[in-house]
């Protein structure tokens, strides 16, 4: 459900060429598109198309660049850093969506938070790496006009990375993430309020918890100009804490994703 997004964030995060020959900042476009399931756990997905302008700034404190996308580093040492992380999630139309019809539609959610960053391991010309990352996230509802508080997400992640795959300026990523919801997030995707109860779906108050786990493959090819993203993810929710719930309609969802970028502006 947040892949689209948070692709358009990925677009600065290879690291192909070396940190000293990168300009501090880059301007262009982003187009993403892709297959996304509806929210967690259903059993729709609907085709995404994403068009944002692209702005990477490899700035002293705040980033956005070639190695891990856009935060604010607050904390940097050989192996560790923390930084401040953003992520973002697609609004749903209920009416569209079988197991949510005549409930209110989802927002799109909006994610900020501290997120810890430890290489455990690089070999020794640093074009491998085994990264773990916690990010703790408070998330956000929005259509854009009115806001609300929802939550907490909690997502560590174990990843290798290896540059220069197979050919000069291609990355792999290789990624499996444990995600968590606190109470009022799971509520969220998962809670069927008593009036919205019917002879397909009973009413349910969602638990905080265990939602599922993500595998992911990407590769990200990248040019002085052109950048493309090409990958898949795959999510286990077969051990939800919240598989009881009436909206709870599959075990498991895959995600396909490309991702285009073009650069128009960098400085020297």
């Amino acid at each position: 459900m947040k892949i689209l997004i948070i692709l358009i964030l990925f677009f600065a995060e290879n690291k192909s060429f070396a940190q000293s020959e990168l300009p501090l900042l880059q301007m262009g476009f982003g187009y993403g598109t892709g297959s996304v399931p509806d929210y967690p756990a259903s059993d729709q997905v609907h085709a995404r198309n994403i068009f944002l302008p692209v702005l990477i700034y490899r700035g002293t404190v705040i980033k956005s660049d070639q190695e891990e996308g856009t935060r604010a580093e607050l904390f940097k040492s050989l192996d560790y850093k923390i930084n401040l992380s953003f992520g973002a999630r697609f609004s749903a139309d209920s009416s569209t969506n079988r197991a949510r019809k005549n409930m209110p539609s989802l927002n799109y959610v909006l994610e900020v938070g501290p997120n810890l960053r430890y290489r455990i391991w690089s070999n020794l010309e640093n074009t491998d790496n085994l990264i773990l990352q916690v990010p703790l996230r408070v998330t956000f509802t929005t259509n854009f006009k009115d806001s609300d508080f929802l939550g907490f997400v909690l997502d560590p992640e174990i990843r290798y990375e290896k540059n220069n795959f197979l050919v000069d300026n291609i990355k792999s990523k290789s990624s499996v993430s444990f995600e968590f919801f606190s109470e009022r997030v799971a509520n969220y995707f998962y809670e069927v309020e008593p009036q919205f109860q019917n002879n397909q779906r009973s009413s349910y108050r969602a638990k905080s918890g265990f939602s599922g786990i993500n595998y992911t493959q990407s590769f990200l090819y990248q040019t002085d100009s052109w950048l493309m993203i090409l990958g898949a993810s795959y999510t286990d929710y077969s051990q939800s804490v919240n598989r009881d719930s009436p909206l709870y309609k599959q075990s498991y969802s895959s995600t396909y994703f490309v991702a285009l970028g073009w650069f128009f502006y960098s400085t020297e």
